[in-house]
Formats: C-alpha cells, sequence, structure tokens
C-alpha cells in the first residue's frame, strides 16, 4: 500500500519508487493521504466545501435554537391543536376565550422560530 493523491480533473496518481507521481493502475490499492487529496483540489471546491460546511452549521444551530425553545413534540402537538382550533371555526364554531389565548401563543412561539430562521438566512446569505 502506499498515498494517492488526486489532481482537480480528478485523476488519481500515485508515487513511484524515485517519487514520482504516476497514474494510478487498474487494480491497485492505496490508503488516501486526505490532506494530499484536499491540497490538491482547485481553491474554488475548497472554497464551494467550505460554504456548504459554513451553512451546514449555520442550520445546525438554528435548529438546535429553534428546538430548544419548542421541543419537536410541542411542535406537533401545537400543530394539531391549531388544526382542531381551526376545524372548529371553519365548522362555523366560535372559540372560547381559553381557545384564542392558545392561538396568540402558538402565534407567538411560531413568529420566534420564524425570526430564528429568518437570522439563519441572513447568515447564510453573508457567507
Amino acid at each position: 500500500m502506499g498515498t494517492a493523491i488526486a489532481n482537480a480533473e480528478g485523476n488519481v496518481f500515485s508515487f513511484a519508487a524515485n517519487g514520482e507521481p504516476r497514474p494510478l493502475r487498474a487494480g491497485e490499492s492505496y490508503i488516501y493521504d486526505v490532506d494530499s487529496l484536499e491540497d490538491a483540489k482547485p481553491d474554488s471546491q475548497k472554497t464551494a466545501e467550505a460554504k456548504a460546511n459554513a451553512v451546514k452549521a449555520i442550520k445546525a444551530k438554528a435548529g438546535a435554537d429553534i428546538v430548544a425553545i419548542v421541543p419537536e413534540y410541542k411542535q406537533r402537538n401545537a400543530l394539531a391543536r391549531m388544526l382542531e382550533l381551526v376545524n372548529k371555526k371553519v365548522d362555523g364554531g366560535t372559540l372560547t376565550a381559553e381557545e384564542d389565548a392558545e392561538v396568540a401563543a402558538v402565534e407567538s412561539l411560531w413568529a420566534t422560530v420564524k425570526a430564528i430562521r429568518a437570522q439563519s438566512d441572513i447568515d447564510e446569505a453573508v457567507l
């Protein structure tokens, strides 16, 4: 086994005994030197990968912030309850004061979630 690197075109090279790069031969198996592979990538690919990683991190942070405020089970419960209340109104019913307060509380939580998502979108856009 040896070390192999890939050039910008994706061609994989190994090294001859004298240290000169040579094309990887069919059937040869090499352990990839990850640092060499990273170094062989064109700058535009490195930049795109860095941006993609940053976007993933921003999305993960926004998701964690949202779940910290409204855990997933509460999100599901709120959605189900809002559906019940909407159906009540669609069927011609009137919401009680307590039900109106439930709607207001869910709308407030949703506004917070939307604000976190909007900030996440802004953070991603400036990358």
